[in-house]
């Protein structure tokens, strides 16, 4: 990176610090290409994760998707006075409410989700198979070790959960890594 004296920052060679910039790119790069389509990225995910895993409550969402319960609130109101949800009291506990996809919002999580593919073909066009399958194994092993980190850490505190936050929340075949980008 330049500066404007003339010198150059070098990145710093810290894995953290990579996966945050790609993580903050893509999530620049899925807002510039759904702005258009009139979606956030998080309206996005939420649609997505309903899609491919059924109904869901907030709660759930918000263990899957890089964003706290309330903007995920937020986002299902507004999608669901637009006709894109139903909200399904359960019948065992009333206070518990899934969301539930509409055949609009069905529709609508299905374009989206072809857009999305589309854009992920664009952005992997300079890249190998090889390379892709190098990048995937690496980024698992990063994310386990991400995942150890905060399982270690909540199981240090009182009252701490000893599974990983997603293991409620996704059927078993499901990566949550994949709902977020979007290619399961």
């Amino acid at each position: 990176m330049d500066r404007d004296d003339g010198g150059v920052i070098e990145p710093p060679a810290n894995v953290m610090y990579w996966v945050s910039a790609m993580m903050a790119e893509a999530m620049k790069a899925l807002q510039v290409s759904l702005a258009p389509l009139g979606v956030t990225p998080l309206e996005y995910g939420v649609l997505h994760c309903c899609l491919l895993g059924g109904d869901a409550t907030v709660s759930e969402l918000a263990q899957v998707l890089p964003s706290d319960p309330s903007a995920i609130s937020r986002a299902v109101t507004k999608m669901s006075v637009e006709g894109l949800f139903w909200r399904v009291r359960s019948p065992s506990d009333r206070r518990v409410v899934r969301l539930r996809l509409t055949a609009k919002g069905q529709t609508l999580a299905l374009e989206l989700r072809a857009h999305v593919e589309a854009e992920n073909a664009r952005m992997l066009t300079d890249v190998s198979e090889r390379e892709l399958q190098t990048f995937v194994e690496v980024a698992g092993k990063i994310s386990a070790g991400l995942a150890r980190i905060v399982d270690s850490t909540a199981t240090d505190q009182p009252g701490g959960a000893s599974q990983s936050p997603t293991d409620d929340v996704m059927p078993p075949t499901m990566d949550p890594r994949a709902v977020v980008l979007g290619t399961a």
